[in-house]
């Protein structure tokens, strides 16, 4: 956090030493933050927790190449792709014949595109520091 300087604003979601059942909430927060993100592999938990994030309105950019997860393992339907994604980048994402460099590459235009379109997420939507505290 120090090597950023002062040009971000970092805020901690999951304190360290945080008391037993509050995971939950501290994963509840972390939905409500952003409005773009990036979903690598995972289990049945992060798909819930991901099918959340898309219903209210934020982004994910599955990287299902990795599995799991990001790869729709857990999930009933497909992850839905935005319309700032074209089919063909989308479909990168999940090819493991392609070089890791060039899936970052894919992922990293996605997540600029989806920044600089319109934001659904909990800024958007008027929620507040004290909100997502």
């Amino acid at each position: 956090a120090q090597a950023c300087g002062g040009s971000l604003r970092l805020l901690n979601v999951a304190p360290p030493g945080r008391a037993p059942g509050e995971a939950e909430a501290c994963r509840e927060r972390y939905g409500r933050l952003g409005d773009v993100y990036l979903l690598v592999e995972g289990g049945a938990s992060l798909a819930a927790e991901a099918r959340a994030i898309v219903e209210r309105g934020a982004a994910i950019v599955p990287l299902g190449r990795t599995g799991g997860a990001s790869a729709g393992l857990y999930c009933e339907e497909p992850w839905p792709r935005p319309q700032q994604a074209a089919v063909e980048q989308w479909e990168m994402l999940s090819r493991r014949d392609l070089p890791v460099w060039r899936t970052a590459g894919v992922a990293a235009e996605l997540v600029a595109a989806l920044c600089d379109g319109p934001r659904l997420g909990a800024r958007a939507l008027g929620a507040s520091e004290r909100d997502l505290a």
